[in-house]
């Protein structure tokens, strides 16, 4: 089993470039598990977590990270990764912790993420991802930590994120929108071409107008912007602003 492991995740570290921090120094073949390597951790003799934030690596994310299939963490922050998302990041199945953030990973988010159910946390933020944000991603159960700022995507803005400011998503929130977000979650959209009135919601109002903030025609309450009523012809009864919606959403 290690053989084909090793044939496999080593051989794709021939796509690290430079490792000017030595981070990778032991990792070493000749070894009979990983498991005593620099930054991994194991769980009876199982491979869980790869941690190699702020190591200035060079080149592209190793595509064998994969076959790691009891991979519970991945933190490749601040680096100088750079390249497209390798597809088979998303079959490891067991991931809950996700950061690639601050990198150079350019190409799109494939729908295929939406594979990873027991993601938590996930972290694509100031990379240069370009495209729309998948919309599997909303089928992820239970995430607590969502960001995407400072990215190139574009497109419409799907239900149920947190944190993708700085990009050029357009379009109304969605009033589904609030279902999707967690109990006392912080969500930011500024700095997008977002338009029309934030949904009356408690998960909107409770945020700050800054999150808001950077959308030239966002409007509502928590923007601090009014809505504009259209006019109507004087024979005609009052405009109404808005219609109360009365729903009622289950927080358990």
């Amino acid at each position: 089993m290690w053989d084909q492991f090793h044939k496999s995740w080593l051989a794709s570290l021939a796509s690290i470039l430079s490792d000017p921090l030595q981070a990778l120094q032991n990792w070493n073949s000749s070894d009979q598990t990983p498991c005593s390597w620099n930054r991994v951790t194991c769980v009876n003799s199982r491979v869980t977590a790869l941690s190699l934030p702020n190591s200035q690596l060079r080149g592209l994310i190793p595509y064998g990270l994969g076959t790691i299939l009891f991979l519970e963490k991945l933190d490749l922050s601040n680096n100088y990764l750079n390249g497209s998302l390798p597809l088979s990041i998303f079959n490891a199945t067991q991931l809950r912790f996700l950061d690639l953030s601050k990198n150079l990973i350019s190409g799109v988010v494939p729908e295929t993420i939406g594979m990873l159910q027991s993601l938590q946390f996930i972290n694509l933020s100031d990379n240069e991802l370009e495209g729309t944000l998948p919309a599997t991603l909303t089928t992820i159960q239970n995430p607590t930590v969502v960001s995407f700022k400072n990215n190139y995507f574009s497109g419409s803005l799907p239900t149920g994120y947190l944190n993708i400011s700085y990009n050029k998503l357009s379009g109304k929130i969605p009033p589904q929108f609030a279902e999707k977000i967690p109990g006392k979650a912080t969500i930011d959209f500024s700095f997008n071409n977002l338009t029309g009135k934030v949904p009356d919601s408690v998960d909107f109002t409770n945020q700050e107008s800054k999150s808001f903030s950077g959308n030239s025609y966002l409007c509502g309450e928590v923007t601090g912007h009014d809505c504009l009523i259209a006019s109507s012809p004087s024979s005609s009864p009052p405009a109404i602003a808005a219609i109360p919606d009365n729903r009622t959403i289950s927080w358990s």
